[in-house]
């Protein structure tokens, strides 16, 4: 009897065979049975080709084979791709004998920018997996721009104002530029006045490369005016890359002033500054450096919480004439030319007006003192202030913390003779972090020595008399200014023409 795809093995011949008892040993083999079957095997079942160039083709060989041991009959390739970036060749053979190979080639050339997906299903006699699916997947390297700033604030301005627009690709292939537009509430005040690259319009920005374009505002009135720069490309992600701007005219004066008269913020009339020099109330003394005297800082610094320390640097009480009033004491000079300071005058405060220049905010530290009384004031307001005619107001010197902001500071300081010699000085050391002196140990941990400055002894030979005895005066209607000369300043006012 034939049965298909088996073959039957006879182990004996039935007829003519002499009967004996079998054994175990001697038991008959059985027939043996052989099933015949096709079987395929597909490699690789999943293809990822990386990420290409647009257009650039990349090919992979996919190889069929037959593992079975009977004839394997193959059905033709079906490609499913929406993309329409992969392709496929055919098999080379419509059947496959027992360990016989063929193969087919997938080739896949992205179309754009975008990421690809696909499958492949390959069809057979195989009775077990009749279909073997195989994957694709692939992307394209991509441009990518930027346009930067992407917002800009023109403010408040009279203009011509111009802003630089850059743009790069920052992507990995070239980067095709379309066009470009501007789009603005006012042609004539906000507007592209330099394209760069795209001047003459479509152009390629290379991988790392960039170009610069100028924007313009130049306003004519007091309007609001906005625009925006949109830059066309082939970025998949940002096809319309935009940069916008606005801003605001200055308002044209309706108040037309005379020559070197200037309109009040309100336009309500005109007016200019005129700056005549003060008046000198007495003898104008310039200032020199005192002679040292033992007593001055003889019981070294004082803090305001009655801690006092004495060393060679604040002063000490051994009749050698140390200390900072006699390191920075100014007085008088005793007649003109001179370069000694003398005792005159007497029962009068004299003094002088500096600029001081502060960096930075923080706390600053003062010390002065004065033979006989002293004063200080920053910016109009007193500070210290040494009354009597007692000696401790010159055998001390007398440090306070004071805050400062960064900029420039008006410093007053004067001193009163009561009789005999005469002295007085000051010094301004910081700056030190804010709020960090609260209490006499936190001033004295401070670092005094080595960040003075300002001192008194600054303006020998380059100062002015100031004072209730000795001073300046203003007319009438003006306004005394001391800081670098000694000024008054008046206001004329005409109506707007």
């Amino acid at each position: 009897m034939y049965t298909p795809n088996k073959l039957v093995i006879v182990g004996c011949v039935l007829f003519g065979c002499s009967e004996y008892k079998l054994t175990d040993s001697e038991d008959p083999v059985p027939p043996e049975v052989v099933d015949l079957i096709a079987e395929i095997e597909v490699a690789p079942t999943a293809i990822d080709f990386g990420i290409l160039e647009v257009g650039t083709p990349e090919s992979v060989s996919v190889e069929i084979t037959n593992i079975g041991n009977d004839t394997l009959a193959l059905e033709e390739v079906v490609l499913y791709d929406a993309t329409g970036s992969f392709s496929t060749t055919n098999i080379g053979s419509g059947f496959l004998e027992p360990e016989e190979v063929t193969n087919f080639v997938v080739t896949y050339q992205p179309v754009d920018f975008e990421s690809h997906n696909a499958y492949i299903e390959v069809g057979s006699s195989d009775p077990v997996t009749p279909v073997v699916e195989v994957s694709l997947m692939g992307g394209a390297l991509t441009p990518d721009i930027t346009i930067e700033p992407q917002i800009h604030d023109f403010g408040v301005v009279d203009g011509p104002v111009d802003l630089s627009v850059v743009v790069s690709n920052v992507g990995d292939v070239g980067l095709n530029v379309y066009a470009i537009d501007y789009i603005t509430s006012s042609q004539s005040e906000l507007y592209l006045a330099d394209a760069g690259l795209f001047m003459h319009g479509a152009a390629v920005l290379g991988v790392g490369e960039s170009t610069e374009m100028w924007v313009r505002f130049h306003p004519t009135d007091a309007s609001y005016e906005e625009g925006s720069l949109h830059v066309y490309s082939d970025d998949p992600d940002t096809p319309d890359a935009v940069a916008s701007q606005h801003g605001m005219g200055i308002p044209v004066p309706t108040c037309e002033c005379p020559e070197g008269f200037l309109p009040y913020e309100d336009e309500s009339s005109c007016y200019q500054e005129i700056e005549t020099p003060a008046i000198p109330t007495g003898e104008v003394v310039e200032v020199c450096a005192i002679e040292p005297y033992f007593a001055y800082g003889k019981f070294g610094a004082k803090y305001p919480e009655g801690t006092s320390f004495q060393d060679e640097y604040w002063g000490q009480d051994d009749y050698v004439p140390n200390g900072r009033l006699n390191a920075s004491g100014v007085w008088g000079c005793d007649s003109p030319g001179s370069t000694t300071a003398g005792s005159q005058p007497v029962g009068s405060w004299i003094g002088f007006s500096v600029c001081v220049d502060v960096e930075n905010d923080g706390d600053y530290l003062l010390g002065l003192g004065g033979d006989n009384r002293v004063r200080f004031a920053v910016d109009g307001t007193m500070v210290l202030e040494q009354t009597g005619d007692n000696t401790s107001n010159f055998n001390y010197w007398w440090l306070n913390a004071i805050p400062l902001e960064a900029g420039t500071h008006i410093i007053n300081v004067e001193g009163y003779n009561a009789g005999s010699i005469a002295a007085f000085g000051a010094e301004l050391a910081g700056p030190f972090p804010a709020d960090s002196f609260v209490d006499d140990a936190s001033m004295a941990a401070a670092d005094y020595a080595n960040n003075i400055i300002w001192a008194t002894n600054d303006a020998i030979g380059d100062a002015f008399s100031i004072g209730e005895g000795i001073g300046w005066v203003c007319p009438d209607g003006t306004v005394f200014e001391g800081c670098e000369e000694p000024v008054c300043v008046s206001i004329e006012e005409v109506p707007c023409e």
